[in-house]
């Protein structure tokens, strides 16, 4: 895995910083924009084989009787440091017109927004649905 996050580092180091967008064939016309999509295909296949046996055994490791705890710890913790990598190489960007600030009405509004749709797309289903599998199933002679 490291080298090939070196190699990602040094052939996305060498490219020229441009301030105009650039299509996929031009991408992928150059030479560094198909190595950098080999990089980015052999660093995940890599990460991969290094994760999946991880978690299978930390899964082996774990009793029968506290495994799903132990999963959700180690799920946790995986979030917890990921967003603490991001954060920790994240660059200070100055605010710009493209910025929203978080100390507006419409961040507020848009906050309070996606709370609520996020909100009511995990409970309206079951909502919903609840009933009409409840008449289902007492006309089927199925009882709970």
């Amino acid at each position: 895995m490291g080298v090939f996050a070196i190699d990602l580092g040094a052939v996305t180091s060498a490219l020229a910083p441009t301030s105009e967008a650039i299509g996929l064939i031009k991408f992928f016309g150059d030479a560094a924009g198909r190595r950098i999509v080999i990089d980015i295909l052999a660093y995940s296949c890599a990460a991969g084989l290094f994760v999946v046996p991880i978690f299978a055994a930390v899964q082996s490791w774990a009793g029968e009787d506290r495994r799903a705890r132990v999963i959700g710890a180690v799920n946790t913790l995986s979030a917890i440091y990921m967003v603490a990598g991001s954060l920790a190489t994240k660059r200070l960007v100055p605010a710009s017109a493209g910025t929203l600030p978080t100390n507006s009405l419409q961040f507020v509004g848009l906050l309070i927004g996606t709370i609520l749709i996020v909100g009511g797309l995990t409970f309206f289903p079951a909502l919903a649905l609840g009933p009409l599998a409840e008449h289902y199933s007492f006309s089927a002679g199925t009882l709970f």
